[in-house]
């Protein structure tokens, strides 16, 4: 919705103008005969050349550079993740399993959501991604507090393949490290 409106407005502005430009220096915009080829000239060729350069502009202006690389993160994850520090010290060491889903939508929104072989589903209230990193804040599973992950990317031929890095808690003592990969398919046939 956001990008029609924009290109109404891209469309639309142009005609300010193009229609000052018609009034005020009464030019004579022609039609030539379809055998002779189209010609335009005065304040429609204006026009035109206003709505071209407000278009490049415009995707010159907000392109983004980051969306392949959004797009490269996307789906699923498998991840294993160590308890450095915590509270309770029975979970020091505990190695806890889960999967990581990336979703990008057209527009490239970000998203991400997870479970845990404990039992736990989290999805992130932020993403952010970086040249170099994704970092995630979420809620964690204790009680009043909330947790922020930061991913390194590891990078195969053609795609990134590996996710590492560091997890915290804050509003509580907790800490660890996160390992992820992608869900390889199986073979088929072994």
């Amino acid at each position: 919705m956001e990008k029609l409106i924009i290109w109404i407005v891209l469309t639309l502005v142009p005609l300010i103008p193009t229609y000052v430009t018609h009034k005020f220096l009464e030019s004579n915009s022609s039609y030539k005969a379809a055998h002779n080829g189209i010609k335009l000239g005065g304040a429609i060729a204006a026009y035109f050349i206003l709505v071209g350069t407000a278009f490049t502009t415009y995707e010159y202006m907000y392109d983004d550079p980051l969306y392949s690389l959004r797009k490269e993160l996307s789906g699923e994850w498998e991840c294993s993740s160590t308890i450095i520090e915590t509270d309770n010290e029975d979970w020091v060491n505990q190695v806890i399993e889960s999967s990581m889903d990336i979703h990008v939508n057209d527009s490239g929104k970000i998203s991400l959501t997870g479970s845990s072989t404990t039992g736990t589903f989290s999805q992130a209230e932020e993403v952010i991604v970086t040249q170099e990193k994704l970092i995630y804040i979420f809620n964690a599973p204790i009680s009043g507090a909330t947790g922020i992950t930061w991913l390194t990317f590891r990078r195969g031929e053609d795609d990134i393949n590996g996710l590492f890095g560091h997890w915290v808690v804050s509003g509580k003592t907790g800490r660890g490290s996160i390992t992820c990969f992608r869900e390889i398919p199986p073979i088929i046939g072994e």
